[in-house]
């Protein structure tokens, strides 16, 4: 692995690495996008028809198009873009050629559809023993669940992590976005990582298989920790904790009141309800949750979210505003430490986008736009394959690119 390079002396931990990544789902790609954004040259292939995730939502002014999925844009920043038809034959031995050129193979095809495409990691390290495979499945490739069908909703609800979100007396509430897909592709990352670091040492490749299933319950450790500790099963609700979300004029704060704080909580809001010594300590607040809300929700309510931010935060209050996308991109501390990035896009055009949140050597990687469907088709498989622009586009004409 290269450790300098690009422009400015921006560090490049994977410069010179090559990362073939195939599969339709979120983790897969978001691991992608993470190698990617360390410099690694990371080949996206795509079946001819183009990756499920061009055809999800939301897209950019509503306009439905392979190219317009603001979520494939978001998740496939800085990677090479080729298609391919694994099911057919010959698209099976290309593969296989491409992984033989590459270090790392990141697939998402579902449990044992590499292998029943002839690309399994059996074939593709007879290639190379250097070769690492890194297979990303809702349940893992053994177990009873293997063949079980997955869904956001369905990985939070298995994993443990649905139960503790929402009110106690309400049916559990779903985390937003792609949550368990987001902690997937983290845990992908890191094991690509460490099994590259374990190749630099050996020399010897290997094969990591992910669980999305088990990332989740990885998340939300806690709750078997307490269950086996005293036998109680943990309920989603912040009855006892000392801390709520509050109403503004503009949206929510978030609100923490525990007793270091305590003190400065009143001088903050003024009100001498406050001073009642059933809030002198924890057990008081949370015995009186209901009434402190009600005086402090109408301190906040007077105000904007923005307002109560910072003149908590001025008196030492662990407070913080709700944030929305507006907030996001005006956000002063991201602008400060140059997180997002104006990204220029020959079909969507110029948007910004979330840089990868980590600084090295003081430079933050940058972000690169995502690919067009077959994009890079031609410079691919002439370069690293050795075929002829004629045979590539033999092989378009036949339905395999």
């Amino acid at each position: 692995m290269d450790q300098v390079g690009g422009t400015l002396g921006f560090p490049r931990p994977l410069g010179g690495v090559r990362v073939v990544e195939v599969g339709g789902d979120i983790a897969g790609a978001f691991c992608g996008k993470l190698l990617a954004a360390l410099g690694a040259d990371v080949i996206k292939v795509e079946p001819p028809a183009g990756d499920p995730c061009r055809r999800r939502g939301p897209f950019l002014r509503g306009q439905v198009d392979p190219e317009s999925s603001l979520l494939f844009l978001y998740l496939n920043t800085s990677k090479r873009g080729i298609t391919l038809d694994l099911t057919s034959p010959t698209g099976a031995e290309l593969f296989a050629r491409l992984a033989a050129a590459a270090d790392i193979v990141v697939e998402s095809l579902g449990p044992g559809r590499a292998e029943e495409l002839g690309i399994g990691y059996g074939v593709l390290a007879r290639g190379g023993p250097g070769l690492i495979m890194t297979s990303v499945t809702p349940f893992g490739d053994t177990g009873p669940y293997r063949d079980y069908l997955d869904g956001e909703l369905v990985l939070l609800a298995l994993g443990g992590l649905l139960n503790m979100v929402g009110d106690s007396d309400r049916e559990p509430v779903r985390l937003g976005g792609y949550q368990a897909q987001y902690a997937t592709g983290l845990a992908a990352f890191t094991g690509t990582m460490i099994a590259l670091w374990h190749r630099d040492l050996t020399g010897t490749g290997q094969h990591i298989q992910i669980s999305a299933h088990e990332a989740v319950a990885f998340l939300e450790w806690k709750s078997p920790v307490y269950y086996q500790s005293d036998g109680r099963v943990r309920r989603r609700g912040g009855e006892q904790s000392q801390w709520l979300v509050l109403p503004c004029r503009d949206g929510f704060v978030a609100f923490v009141y525990q007793d270091g704080n305590w003190p400065a909580v009143k001088e903050l809001v003024g009100d001498p309800r406050l001073a009642d010594p059933k809030f002198a300590d924890r057990r008081g607040r949370v015995a009186n949750r209901a009434e402190l809300r009600e005086v402090l929700a109408a301190w906040t309510a007077e105000r904007t979210k923005e307002q109560v931010y910072h003149a908590a935060q001025a008196l030492g209050i662990p407070v913080g505003m709700v944030a929305d996308a507006a907030d996001l991109a005006a956000s002063a501390q991201y602008r400060a430490r140059g997180f997002f990035t104006r990204v220029n896009h020959p079909r969507t055009g110029a948007a910004l986008y979330p840089g990868v949140p980590f600084v090295l050597g003081g430079y933050r990687p940058t972000v690169n736009r995502a690919p067009l469907l077959g994009e890079h088709n031609l410079e691919v498989y002439t370069t690293l394959l050795g075929l002829s622009a004629a045979e590539v586009a033999a092989l378009r004409e036949r339905g395999v690119v």
